[in-house]
């Protein structure tokens, strides 16, 4: 107990004035203090450069755990023109046998479900702009999407997507075709977090048998 008493003695009028140090250092100023527009670093331009998207929680009272877990966004080049384009990611309703306007935060008129692709148009036209290219890369799938992940699992040059789901994952493949690259999805796994397996040859998702 003498020890502990000495180490009190000792430390505390050290950290008392550390403290009053560090007080008077945080009223002093070298200048006058920024203004609010030079401390912005970032400017709202998604809807004016077509990256217009509306996440949907489908949250109905039931307090599932999904539905606080939000979803995802990949940036990746998919058609590797040398920027980043976006895949996001999105949600729906849990329970199946509610609606949209059961929802405590329904989704905005002409909203529609299911994940989004948007081109990035920098290159080459030197002007951020995205074009919704879901229906032409066939990646609109809907799920409960909880996020993504980006990776060239075939070696062929072209980035893939994994989607994991509340429910059955989706492998998404890019190939390259003579105009851009399409691709193709099918169910990966009957759980969650289940191994990815390689799509068919067809455009649309199938389930997988495992």
């Amino acid at each position: 107990m003498k020890i502990l008493d000495m180490l009190h003695r000792a430390t505390t009028p050290r950290l008392l004035s550390a403290l009053v140090c560090l007080a008077l250092l945080s009223g002093c100023s070298s200048g006058p203090a920024p203004s609010q527009s030079s401390l912005s670093l970032f400017r709202e331009v998604s809807e004016e450069t077509g990256l217009r998207f509306q996440h949907f929680t489908g949250a109905t009272g039931d307090w599932a755990l999904p539905e606080i877990m939000g979803s995802g966004v990949a940036l990746f080049d998919y058609d590797n023109d040398g920027d980043l384009d976006v895949f996001l990611v999105q949600s729906d309703l849990v329970d199946k046998s509610k609606r949209l306007t059961d929802a405590l935060f329904p989704p905005p008129p002409g909203w529609k479900p299911g994940y989004r692709l948007f081109r990035n148009e920098l290159l080459p036209s030197g002007k951020l702009q995205f074009t919704d290219v879901t229906g032409q890369a066939g990646v609109g799938q809907i799920g409960y999407g909880m996020g993504a992940a980006v990776g060239d699992y075939d070696n062929d040059g072209y980035q893939d997507l994994y989607v994991t789901n509340f429910g059955r994952n989706i492998s998404i493949t890019t190939t390259a075709t003579e105009l851009s690259p399409t691709s193709r999805a099918r169910q990966a796994s009957a759980r969650p977090g289940g191994p990815a397996v390689r799509p068919s040859s067809t455009t649309t998702a199938t389930a997988s048998s495992t």
